[in-house]
């Protein structure tokens, strides 16, 4: 059986295995469960007094929106890109899902390079994890979902670059392949409620 014949065989048998390795899900969850805790500590911040209120509502209205919402869309078709990967890694078109991978690796760098010049254009302005209280969780809780797509984007690369060797091992199996897919959406999942916390309540 090769390469592709395999990968067809052995992604389409979920009777036959479990989907996505399970430290796939461990990190996953662990993430969420991290990222859940930062997000109860952003409410309880922002509704502490009529002050911090006021902070946060400012804080909100000095963010660049206009990058924010790019970056949204940007993660987004990003997401869908990664969607459409595993569906041809599935059916066994590779060219088509490592251009797919691609697709989505360039979103995320593009997502990076928006997140660095907003992060300049604060510093520029004289704003930084000090400014406030908001500014301490924007910059603490942004940077690190900033490293998650670093790390997303690493996972996306290693894929793609297996997959192009077509040659089987740990790096092109479906459960690897499908805990990619899991961890990308997850990071899009978590930029999506920290724009809708910093960009839209403040």
């Amino acid at each position: 059986m090769d390469f592709v014949a395999a990968i067809k065989s052995d992604a389409l048998n979920i009777k036959k295995r479990t989907p996505v390795e399970p430290d796939f899900w461990v990190l996953i969850f662990g993430d969420l469960t991290v990222f859940s805790v930062l997000f109860i500590a952003f409410m309880l911040r922002r509704f502490e007094s009529a002050e911090t209120h006021t902070v946060f509502s400012m804080g909100t209205e000095s963010l660049n929106q206009s990058i924010g919402l790019i970056n949204t869309l940007v993660l987004l078709t990003s997401s869908y890109a990664v969607v459409l990967a595993l569906s041809y890694y599935r059916s066994g078109d590779l060219n088509k899902m490592i251009k797919f991978t691609c697709f989505a690796i360039f979103c995320g760098l593009g997502f990076v390079c928006l997140k660095i010049f907003e992060y300049i254009e604060k510093i520029n302005q004289g704003i930084t994890v000090t400014a406030d209280r908001f500014f301490e969780l924007y910059f603490t809780f942004t940077g690190i979902h900033l490293l998650h797509v670093l790390i997303g984007i690493s996972l996306l690369t290693i894929v793609a670059y297996r997959m192009s060797l077509k040659k089987p091992d740990a790096f092109t199996t479906p459960g690897f392949v499908e805990g990619v897919t899991c961890y990308w959406h997850m990071v899009d999942l978590l930029w999506l409620i920290l724009f809708a916390l910093f960009y839209l309540l403040g």
